[in-house]
């Protein structure tokens, strides 16, 4: 584990500060399913923070949240590919 802290303590530290943590399962085990999860919960926590930074004319914010976004969409597009690859349903 991160730093020889045991993975249960670090995954609780984690789900105090992370929503996406505590979304998509704090104990489970890192799964495709769970990182599929993460990268959802990323985006749109990415997209509601780029809609607040545009409204408050936060030009600069808006911009580096922007190439967030974009990262977040290639990698939901990479995982929900993989999951049509295998066959898989990408619900959580």
């Amino acid at each position: 584990t991160m730093y020889g802290i045991p993975w249960a303590i670090y995954r609780k530290i984690r789900s105090l500060s992370d929503q996406c943590t505590n979304k998509c399962g704090k104990y489970e085990l890192n799964t495709s399913r769970r990182q599929h999860c993460m990268i959802r919960c990323k985006l749109a926590k990415y997209q509601a923070m780029l809609a607040a930074a545009k409204k408050a004319g936060n030009k600069a914010e808006a911009g580096k949240l922007e190439v967030k976004v974009k990262k977040a969409e290639e990698e939901m597009r990479k995982s929900t590919q993989s999951f049509k690859d295998r066959g898989a349903s990408e619900q959580n």
